[in-house]
């Protein structure tokens, strides 16, 4: 389980339970780290598609793929998130203010 911070200085951090943290570094970054950034074009691609409120069947439709072709994407653009559904994923987005 993760957990995500805004702090005073508008620096959004996550912090893995049982992390030990380091806070004289967290009081003076001055960059957010974007998950996204961590995912391949399509999973970007699909994932905004979700965020769109778009359908598994709708976003195969329109990327001329099959629906376990999208599953998978969503999959494994979930496991490197950290997030395990729909709802996760539009409280992460909304955490970094997307």
């Amino acid at each position: 389980m993760k957990k995500i911070y805004k702090c005073k200085n508008g620096i959004i951090i996550i912090i893995p339970d049982g992390a030990e943290i380091d806070f004289e570094l967290i009081a003076t970054a001055s960059a957010v780290i974007n998950p996204l950034d961590d995912l391949t074009k399509r999973q970007r691609q699909i994932i905004e598609m979700v965020l769109n409120g778009d359908s598994n069947k709708v976003i195969a439709n329109e990327l001329y793929i099959s629906i376990g072709t999208v599953k998978r994407i969503i999959y494994n653009a979930y496991k490197i998130l950290g997030v395990n559904s729909r709802v996760e994923l539009i409280r992460l987005v909304n955490a970094y203010n997307y």
